[in-house]
């Protein structure tokens, strides 16, 4: 009796220590918070931006040095890392997201002025200007009259997987075996499931720039950094392989590729593509690569499928190729593992 009498006491002593421990970590958050709206204050002064990234990365280089030496787990110093900057960001009171507003809110805009009779030109949005395939207006017809309603798999109706195994075996030459495919609610919904499996809080993810808003966004969305590695006009929107290996972040793991480009057209060489893929490699990123457009090309345009890559997830949808905009249907293409983590974000999500 006495035995557990004293185990009971230790117990609450260390839960005791714990707590005290805890409330010392908030004090000092609070100490870092006063610290940062002090460099804010300096950095408007001098007009100087918020983002430091070589600051950034060698705190985190450093953080990650006594994480190891005190037996921390490495993605647990990332996280609290990653939060500590965000934190300063804020209290620094400099809008991190700029003032602009995302796609969806002005879409949100958009969708109002024309409910109230205005009329709207609309650049912002990829909607084909042809209907979708007779065949598939009458196949839903036909689902519908047979009542065929009710709910699917996670992964995808199985004829539709294996139909679409057949397309990419057709025009890929690629052999995806049924478990390396996903079924999405839209090719937006495949993106962020991509950015959700290869990225965790407190990591980071390159896009080539310009690019489709929304990859930013769903990268912070999930707790992530986007990093941009910028390309011109004057340089024909190509990234340079050099660029790209500059920008990698001691906590970068993945690289999203968009060929042919949302918005600027732009179609890669095989060479280039290939290299780009070779840099990933070395640092073992996951290349996203978003082909959602790759019908629209009138010039060979390389794929992820043709190989190259050591991890990727392919991303793409219906509504372009065959103007199914409003059916939402996407998919993505990636290892087993990858597609079974879509698979279970599905299964939560819808």
């Amino acid at each position: 009796m006495n035995v557990l009498a004293e185990k009971k006491k230790e117990l609450a002593r260390l839960r005791d220590e714990v707590a005290l421990k805890t409330i010392e970590i908030i004090r000092l958050i609070a100490e870092r918070n006063r610290l940062a709206k002090r460099i804010g204050s300096v950095k408007r002064g001098e007009g100087l931006p918020l983002d430091d990234e070589k600051v950034e990365d060698e705190l985190l280089r450093e953080v990650l040095r006594e994480g190891e030496k005190r037996g921390v787990e490495r993605q647990l110093v990332v996280k609290i890392v990653s939060s500590l900057i965000s934190e300063a960001k804020r209290v620094q009171e400099i809008d991190p997201g700029g003032s602009r507003g995302s796609p969806m809110s002005v879409l949100t805009k958009v969708v109002k002025l024309q409910r109230e009779g205005k009329r709207v030109i609309r650049l912002d949005v990829g909607e084909p200007d042809f209907p979708p395939p007779a065949a598939v207006v009458e196949a839903c017809h036909e689902a519908l009259k047979g009542e065929k309603t009710h709910y699917t798999e996670s992964r995808g109706i199985p004829e539709l997987v294996e139909a679409l195994r057949a397309y990419l075996k057709s025009k890929s030459h690629f052999d995806a075996k049924p478990e390396q495919l996903v079924v999405t609610v839209g090719g937006r919904f495949a993106v962020y499931a991509a950015i959700a499996t290869a990225v965790k809080e407190g990591e980071s993810a390159m896009i080539i720039e310009p690019a489709w808003p929304a990859y930013k966004e769903q990268i912070e969305f999930v707790g992530g950094k986007a990093i941009s590695v910028q390309t011109s006009l004057e340089d024909g929107w190509g990234p340079s392989p050099e660029k790209i290996e500059e920008r990698i972040r001691p906590n970068t793991k993945a690289i999203v590729l968009n060929y042919p480009s949302n918005p600027t057209g732009k179609i890669v060489k095989p060479s280039l593509f290939r290299e780009i893929l070779e840099v990933a490699n070395e640092h073992n990123l996951t290349v996203i690569s978003d082909e959602v457009y790759d019908s629209y090309s009138f010039a060979p345009c390389p794929s992820i499928l043709e190989g190259g890559a050591d991890s990727f997830i392919l991303t793409s949808s219906f509504s372009k190729t065959w103007a199914m905009t409003g059916f939402r249907v996407g998919y993505a293409v990636c290892d087993r593992e990858s597609a079974e983590k879509i698979v279970r974000l599905a299964s939560l999500m819808y």
